[in-house]
């Protein structure tokens, strides 16, 4: 009977390990990206909808995104227009934008400009 639960225990004690290794070997998978810039980086289609072109500092790698109605622009939490996102980045273009985007299609979910 002493062996059936010592035979048991180290069975459980293995099942466990083996458990929690297989949790450790999990991998997040994250749907998009995001890219922190100066605002004045991020070049927006004029009529609203269309590419986005976003860099770094010159002579670094250039993103071409898409925005669509899908997408969102923010200043701060607040929502607001294409119109009212180019009149805050021509105001302070040195704010901090940072812009959201999919991997799997490259459209912009939101682009969010610091207060």
């Amino acid at each position: 009977m002493k062996n059936m639960k010592i035979i048991i225990a180290t069975t459980l004690l293995a099942g466990l390990t083996f458990a929690g290794a297989a949790q450790a070997q999990r991998i997040l998978v994250s749907p998009g990206d995001s890219i922190e810039v100066a605002a004045s980086r991020v070049m927006m289609p004029s009529g609203g909808l269309g590419s986005v072109v976003v860099s770094q500092c010159d002579g670094c790698k250039v993103h071409q995104l898409s925005l669509t109605t899908e997408s969102g622009l923010f200043i701060g939490k607040q929502p607001v227009t294409p119109q009212e996102f180019q009149a805050a980045v021509n105001a302070r273009p040195d704010r901090l934008a940072i812009v959201f985007y999919r991997f799997d299609d490259s459209v912009v979910t939101r682009i969010k400009l610091e207060e």
